[in-house]
This record gives C-alpha cells, structure tokens and sequence, in this order.
C-alpha cells in the first residue's frame, strides 16, 4: 500500500512542479506552461506491475526506504527511455525499473551491518530432505507467507541447533538458508566472541543480537556452538558462564525476539548447556546422519551437477560403472568424502588431458633456466677507476664519433628488442592444427571428462574422514542425546561426600 501511495504521489506531484514558475526555477530558463505541456507529462505506472512482489523484496525497509526506491525506479525508467529514444513522451514504470532500482540499494537500517552472502543453493545440497524440510518451515515461511502466519496468536519458533556427524553439510545447509531464503545472514564463528577481558564476550554477544535485530528479518548462524555455550560451572575463569547467561537473556529475554532466527551448528550437542536446549530458545534439534544409499546418490548427484562425466556413468540401467555402484562401494562416508571423491576424479582427467610433464628438477630445465637468467642479467660490471694514465686519455666532453657509434649500438639494441617481441608473439599464437577443415583440440582447449577409470583410481586414494570407531562413539552420543536425555543432567556442582576431590570436571 505505502508503495502504491507513493507512486500515485510522485505520479500527480510530477506535471505540477514541472509547471511551476516559482523564482527558484526561473533561473533554470523555465518557458510557458503550454510549452511545458508538450513535454514530459509525468510516469505512467505500468498496471502488469505486482506491488505485493515487490513489497515482499523490501522487508525491513522504512518509509524513506521506500520513497527512495521509488524515486530510483523513477530514474531507472528515465535512463531506460532516452536509451530506447523513445516517440511517446510519456515514460512507463515498469517491474523491470523496480528491480534495477533494488540492485545495490542498502536501506537505512542495513548501514553499517556486515551481512554475508552465499552462493550455495538447495540444488547443490544432496540429502537431508527431512532437515530441509523443516529448515524452510521454520525460516522461510514465515516470512514468504506472513499474511497466514500473523493471525496465528502463538509464538512460532526461532531456534534450531544442527548437529551431526562432520562432514555431513550442517555449515553448507546453513549457506543454502543465506542463498535461497530470501533473508539477511549473519555468520559467527564460535570461538570469535571469546575474549580474554572481563564483559567483552558478554557484549560483543549483545551487539551481535542489536546488528542482527537492525537488519531483520535475518538468520544469526553460530559455528562450533559448543565452543561458546558448554555447561555452565566447567570454567574456572567463568567467561563461557557469563557468555551463556548473556545467551540465554537474549534468546528469551522479556523483549523476546521478533523477525530473529537462530541457527546453531554443532557436532558435539552433549557438550552444550541444557538451558539454552528449551522451548523458546533452540526450540527444535535436527540430525545430519550419515548418508544412506539414497542419500549417497543424491549427494553425488548434486556434485557431479557443475562437472562434466561421461553419460554411462549416469545411466540408471548401467550397474556395474554408475553412480549406483559408487555409492554401493562408499558405505560409511559421509558427504564432504563424496566430494573429495569426484574432485580427486576430476583432477585425475585434467591429468590427461595435460598429458606426462617434466618435473622441475630435469636438468634441460635447468640449463635453460640458466641461460635465460645469464642472457638477461649481468653477472657484474667493470670498470676503471683511479687510474691517472688513463684518464688523462680520456676526453671529459664526448666527441661527435663516440656519440655516433652509441647511437649505432641503441638502434640495433631496438631492433633486436623489436624482433624479440615479435617472435614471442608468433610463438604465443597457438598453431591450426586442423586437418581437413576439422580443427582438432589441443590441451588447453580440451575439456576434461571423468571416465570410470578415473573414478576407480579416486576411490582407491580415498579414504573415509570418519573412522568406525568415531562413528560408534558419535551414534552413541546422539542416541544418548535424543532418546536417554531427562531432566537429571549435571548442574555443576562439586561433589559433597567426605574425602572427595573438587575438581572442575
């Protein structure tokens, strides 16, 4: 509604300042008002244009906000014209003007705010339905449907802690909220907000939570979460304690948060403090597991998506050198190994493509090397100094012969330049290859292609990140975290039994 008002605004303000003879504009050689008449008669707005979408691009945008845009769509429109030279003189505003004009606009409370950008999309994420899934409930909807949700009286949820096996895309999914959701992304390394001075972790916890309140609707993303919110009473210092009381305050405090989504990412959730795992703070907890079979296929889906692979590979009726039977042989790696697996793969291709090299220790190198080296610079310079014999010999003023035989030696010194350069560019020119009018590819031009052969050499130079041992322990401490967790975890505190030990464990 502000932004159909205020194009009607600049739409009917525009012909009456433009036939205004007030004393400031007479200086600028205003003419009649009919002479004016014949000119430019204001915009017309065009009626295909949907304001809805438009204001759903624009959350978290002030009033000046939108005057602004609007008046930098009015500019776009203008630009547009003169550059279509353009018979009518009336100038359409048109959906194509609305998002020039959004192209590099930051509104007024978005100055001053470091966001992140992100260029990961759901399409490069293989796996992981069910965590996408509530990820876009909780995030995304909101925000693209907020008509539906504001008659909703409940509080909805703002908080969700990944967790999960490593290398399993709890930080990539994350990304993919920054590129696909539509919101603004704050990224916060764990151990960033640490800081040795007493109040300092504590306040850079609250200025984090002011930037992210300034550019909603945002999502504030913490990596390592358990590095920065462990137990409260394990830290002799009690910096993490402050740090996880300041937390839990702005979480759900007595303002609340409204249009703030808190993401936290963490392979280790046992290690994090209870209170901040209730309702109302990370309100719901999302497992990365390890991926299936069919989530192995989809990951090597995804990765394969930008490379480019022999059609066989992908064809579902080959079994034996398809995707099928790579993920049947990759049981137990988790998707940042898939991933190694095809990039190993197709570095494999680019090696024949380049064909065998010679190391740089061949001795034909060398000596070439050197001679370049010797040919290009001098190893030293003589000449005499003090000797009285001679320099009496010598003429202090230079006689028209010695300057013309230094003139001589510059110009076959230029010649020589010239033809240097010649011949470099010659030989950087790549020679035609073609044979019968079909050119043939040479090693730079030829594309590399991941053949099953390659792929089977990556695999067997390929090893899990995981070992078994760290799976059992991990799916332990899940299980653990999911099924066996009541309301009787470790406080803190120290035992009290006659001959104990204090410690800080």
């Amino acid at each position: 509604k502000v932004l159909e008002l205020l194009v009607r605004q600049k739409d009917a303000e525009k012909p009456k300042h433009s036939r205004s003879h007030s004393d400031g504009a007479a200086w600028m050689g205003g003419s009649e008002a009919g002479d004016q008449a014949n000119g430019t008669e204001g915009f017309e707005v065009d009626p295909s244009i949907d304001f809805l979408d438009v204001a759903g691009q624009t959350d978290g945008y002030m009033p000046g906000d939108l005057t602004s845009l609007v008046s930098r769509a009015q500019n776009e429109a203008l630009i547009r014209s003169v550059s279509e030279d353009a018979e009518n003189p009336q100038v359409s505003l048109t959906r194509e003007d609305f998002t020039a004009a959004l192209k590099g606009f930051t509104p007024a409370s978005l100055r001053g705010v470091t966001l992140q950008t992100s260029t990961t999309t759901w399409s490069s994420i293989g796996g992981l339905q069910e965590t996408r899934q509530t990820l876009l409930e909780t995030l995304q909807y909101p925000t693209t449907y907020a008509p539906i949700f504001a008659q909703c009286p409940l509080r909805l949820r703002s908080g969700l802690l990944l967790y999960g096996y490593p290398g399993c895309g709890k930080t990539l999914l994350a990304s993919a909220v920054a590129g696909e959701c539509g919101l603004n992304f704050i990224s916060v390394k764990g151990p960033e907000i640490l800081n040795k001075y007493i109040g300092a972790s504590e306040k850079s916890v609250r200025d984090l939570f002011d930037r992210a309140e300034a550019a909603r609707p945002c999502v504030l993303f913490f990596d390592e979460f358990d590095s920065i919110a462990p137990k409260r009473g394990h830290d002799s210092t009690g910096v993490t304690d402050r740090v996880v009381n300041q937390l839990l305050t702005q979480m759900d405090g007595a303002e609340g948060l409204s249009g703030v989504y808190v993401l936290a990412a963490t392979s280790r959730p046992d290690l994090i403090d209870p209170a901040l795992l209730r309702p109302g703070r990370l309100d719901k907890s999302l497992l990365c597991d390890m991926p299936n079979m069919d989530d192995r296929i989809d990951i090597l889906h995804a990765v394969t998506g930008n490379l480019k692979i022999e059609p066989s590979i992908l064809d579902v009726s080959n079994e034996n050198q398809s995707i099928q039977e790579i993920a049947r042989q990759t049981q137990g790696y988790s998707g940042a190994d898939l991933q190694a697996v095809m990039y190993n793969a197709h570095l494999e291709a680019i090696h024949d493509v380049l064909g065998p090299t010679e190391e740089l220790g061949n001795g034909s190198n060398d000596k070439s090397s050197s001679s370049r080296s010797k040919s290009k610079y001098k190893d030293f310079t003589y000449f005499r100094y003090g000797d009285e014999s001679l320099g009496k010999d010598i003429s202090a003023n230079p006689t028209p012969q010695s300057l013309a035989e230094r003139a001589t030696i510059a110009a076959r010194l230029a010649a020589l330049e010239t033809a240097r350069k010649r011949s470099k560019a010659a030989n950087s020119i790549p020679a035609d290859t073609s044979v019968n009018g079909v050119k043939e590819e040479t090693a730079e031009t030829q594309e590399p292609v991941i053949s099953w052969r390659h792929v089977v050499k990556s695999l067997e130079q390929t090893r899990p990140s995981i070992s078994k041992a760290d799976q059992r322990r991990l799916s332990m401490i899940y299980k653990e975290f999911v099924v066996g967790r009541n309301g009787e975890m470790a406080d803190g505190e120290a035992g009290t039994e006659i001959g104990g030990r204090s410690t800080l464990m």
